[in-house]
């Protein structure tokens, strides 16, 4: 996920709960913008969409990218108008700065391999 490219993530089918739009929504409207005629809109967003999960958090905590430049004060500003008190705004601080470390030391789940195949007799053998 971390290192998966923003136009990838942003791609993705939105909830089934918003019927008023497709599923693929958010696709069209990014291929549109891949699509653009103006080559210099186009670049921009070309150049933003491949930029990773990680460019971004890097940018926000210090390693300054062209793309997306500004969005470190959008972030800023974020933090101090929570309603939260200082020391909460310090943790989501130091969880965004360790964001990357904490992600590589989760642990996956354990998949639980099921015989299919026993699996479906077994409920077959309910229905007799």
């Amino acid at each position: 996920m971390i290192k998966t490219s923003q136009g990838k993530i942003f791609s993705e089918n939105i909830s089934k709960r918003h019927t008023y739009y497709p599923l693929d929504h958010n696709k069209i409207l990014i291929n549109k913008l891949l699509n653009e005629a103006d080559d210099e809109k186009r670049k921009i967003f070309v150049n933003i969409f491949s930029k990773t999960l990680k460019d971004c958090i890097h940018h926000i905590t210090g390693q300054k990218i062209e793309e997306f430049k500004g969005l470190e004060y959008f972030y800023e500003n974020e933090i101090l108008e929570l309603d939260e008190d200082d020391e909460f705004k310090k943790e989501i601080k130091r969880f965004i700065e360790n964001y990357e470390t904490i992600i590589n030391k989760k642990k996956s789940r354990k998949i639980k391999k099921t015989n299919k195949i026993k699996f479906l007799f077994i409920n077959l053998n309910r229905f007799k």
